[in-house]
């Protein structure tokens, strides 16, 4: 072969192995490119923002300041029982209120994380209880309207919002997203899955950030979810349902039509009825029911340390099987409402 083909021929393998080796390195550029936007690190610097609590102070108020009294949620933190109300926030015999610098009255949740207080607004805004008082948390992902908290056996903050779900681990100062959709209630079955209700139904969402599952329900808006040994029960508008967490969807509660809000308390889903006389109604995983008759007819329950509250229009009474319903705080004398 000619010494200028065997030349040309060669010239031109050289080119076709140089325009490889650089398609290769565009490519491996890309891939790289590719693989570093979507590592967990970046996906999960998009979801997570800071968290800090700032004391707010206190402004001059005069005359007399008065709310509805009604309580919205109990918890108990550190051995003293919280009140969220709608005068403020009740602790012992203090009464922090707009006084104190809360923005609004109405309290609509309050919870223990790794034993302090932590409360939600009804208006918008939540924070924590300080030894100087109330501090509120910084507007990571806007001013959530909190409807419930929840503490992890990890002393994770779960916050449930109009907004969305949020985790807070304690100490980070840090406040991550876990999902899109509004919260009403949140529950820790087995298996380290959050389960929320709300406006669009139920969600097992996981901790590490994929895909929520969506769990089929009687009616989409779900006020209740509760754990119940190793099942999850729910309180819709269409009343009670339960099933495995691992489900596609919850079996509707033959006799509990009429349980659309609701607690969990010695391995029953209790709940107050709205028609017939004063009681509170109790449905079991058998598919019993029972009544037990109740002094007044009651406006909402509550399961705090292992005890049931009800709190109705004479006040806030604790469940004794032997006793009954007893009153332990009278609903203060109304004064009007200032939100």
């Amino acid at each position: 072969m000619p010494f200028a083909v065997r030349r040309a021929l060669g010239l031109g393998a050289g080119l076709l192995l140089a325009a490889g080796a650089g398609a290769a390195f565009f490519f491996y550029r890309v891939d790289r490119t590719v693989a570093r936007e979507a590592a967990p690190g970046s996906v999960r610097a998009g979801r997570v923002r800071p968290l800090s609590f700032g004391a707010v102070e206190r402004p001059e108020v005069r005359g007399e300041v008065a709310g509805d009294g009604r309580i919205l949620c109990l918890a108990d933190v550190s051995g003293s029982l919280q009140l969220a109300t709608g005068s403020g926030i009740q602790t012992n015999d203090r009464l922090f209120d707009v006084r104190d610098g809360l923005p609004s009255l109405r309290v609509s949740a309050v919870a223990s994380w790794r034993g302090t207080a932590v409360f939600a607004l009804e208006r918008g805004g939540w924070g924590r209880l300080g030894a100087a008082g109330p501090e509120l948390a910084s507007p990571a992902f806007g001013e959530l309207e909190v409807r419930t908290f929840a503490e992890t056996e990890g002393g994770e903050l779960l916050v449930g919002a109009r907004q969305g779900l949020f985790r807070a681990p304690f100490a980070s100062a840090e406040i991550e997203k876990l999902d899109d959709a509004p919260v009403r209630s949140i529950a820790l079955p087995p298996g380290g899955e959050i389960a929320a209700g709300g406006e669009q139904g139920l969600r097992l969402v996981s901790r590490g950030g994929s895909t929520p599952r969506v769990v089929g329900t009687p009616d989409p808006w779900v006020e209740s979810v509760v754990v119940l040994g190793d099942e999850l029960w729910v309180a819709t508008a269409a009343g009670a349902a339960h099933g495995r967490p691992d489900a596609a969807s919850l079996t509707p509660v033959t006799r509990g039509s009429d349980a659309t809000s609701g607690v969990a308390w010695e391995g029953s889903f209790r709940f107050v009825p709205e028609g017939g006389p004063p009681r509170v109604s109790a449905l079991f995983p058998d598919g019993s029911r029972r009544e037990t008759p109740a002094p007044e007819r009651f406006l909402r329950l509550f399961v705090v340390s292992g005890r049931l509250f009800a709190d109705g229009p004479s006040g806030l009474r604790r469940f004794d099987p032997a006793l009954g319903f007893e009153l332990v705080r009278e609903t203060p004398p109304g004064l009007g409402t200032l939100t």
